[in-house]
């Protein structure tokens, strides 16, 4: 299967008058043609700053350190401001999780397509807004023409990121970069947007990165699940396979922070991490509660080993279970 994404050893970093921070620190990923992976971790986890790195769009402050981004062996990281807009919307595309902030209020939404497909050329004038009405109805939207002459005000915030799906698709882009395309909305309406776009993607075998903080979609709609936590990757598996037995335990934080209809609590589980003292071994990052404090578990290996088939976890010890069922 061909790989569309390839991202090896990406640190960013972030720089201020006191100090330079990392963000996102040696991550490595693939994504394959047809197929969903989810990015998922607490906010502040990394995941949207790697998504920002992949599309060359890092605030100034911003700036890649390390590591390649390879699109179809083509490395991003090199390319001019020039070359990345070739790339943007036509091969690479990104849905942003506020479709309000990224929707220009002051022009109607058929104008905001086009302007996509005029800029790489790939209708003429005459022949772009038949093209954007197909792509309104291809998102689902009964009456085409009245969302065509209408401002972003004018809808509701699933109809803005109906459309806003409709601006990201517009040039058949081989990989979408979805940064919390549903945080905004109600459960119901989260449902109708997700199974579009995964309609979208069986219909055209795009690729699709989903950058999330529900364990709940990613079990319905992702292939695959990298796991991020303080800038670094720390669980990866199939989605049948991390759901079955989940190993690092601030994946198994995340999951039993979820609330169950079948297992009603009195008080949901939290994901803590501990201080760690100088000292410990090179990389360490997290340090949960379930990890004794008299520094023996800390001198467990750094990088992501392979626990069983397929199935990666970063900071490993003999405190963790894996099931071999």
């Amino acid at each position: 299967m061909v790989t569309m994404l390839d991202v090896k050893n990406l640190k960013v970093m972030f720089h201020s008058k006191q100090a330079e921070m990392v963000a996102v620190d040696e991550v490595s990923f693939s994504v394959r043609a047809g197929e969903t992976v989810a990015l998922i971790g607490e906010s502040g986890s990394g995941k949207s700053v790697t998504s920002q790195a992949i599309m060359g769009l890092l605030p100034d402050n911003g700036r890649i350190a390390g590591g390649e981004v390879s699109f179809l062996n083509q490395n991003l990281v090199k390319l001019s401001e020039k070359e990345m807009r070739r790339i943007r919307g036509m091969k690479i595309s990104m849905i942003f999780q506020d479709a309000t902030v990224s929707l220009n209020p002051t022009m109607k939404i058929g104008k905001q397509i086009v302007e996509g497909l005029h800029y790489h050329q790939l209708f003429p004038k005459k022949e772009s807004k038949g093209e954007a009405l197909r792509l309104l109805s291809i998102v689902g939207f009964e009456n085409p023409s009245d969302i065509y002459h209408q401002y972003p005000g004018e809808l509701s915030g699933g109809m803005k990121q109906r459309a806003l799906i409709a601006m990201a698709i517009s040039c058949e882009p081989q990989l979408v970069i979805a940064d919390e395309p549903t945080t905004a909305l109600d459960v119901t309406i989260q449902k109708q947007i997700l199974d579009l776009m995964d309609d979208y993607k069986r219909r055209t075998e795009t690729s699709i990165l989903l950058i999330t903080h529900d364990f709940g979609l990613v079990s319905e709609y992702a292939d695959r699940v990298l796991v991020m936590y303080e800038g670094k990757i720390v669980e990866a598996a199939d989605v049948f396979t991390l759901f079955r037995n989940p190993v690092h335990p601030y994946t198994k934080g995340l999951m039993n922070s979820i609330p169950r209809i079948e297992d009603p609590r009195v008080m949901l589980q939290t994901v803590r991490d501990m201080a760690v003292q100088e000292g410990t071994f090179e990389g360490r990052v997290f340090a949960p509660e379930v990890f004794s404090k008299d520094g023996v578990t800390y001198h467990a290996p750094s990088a992501l080993i392979e626990v069983e088939k397929g199935h990666f976890v970063r900071f490993f010890t003999n405190k963790m279970e894996v099931s071999r069922t």
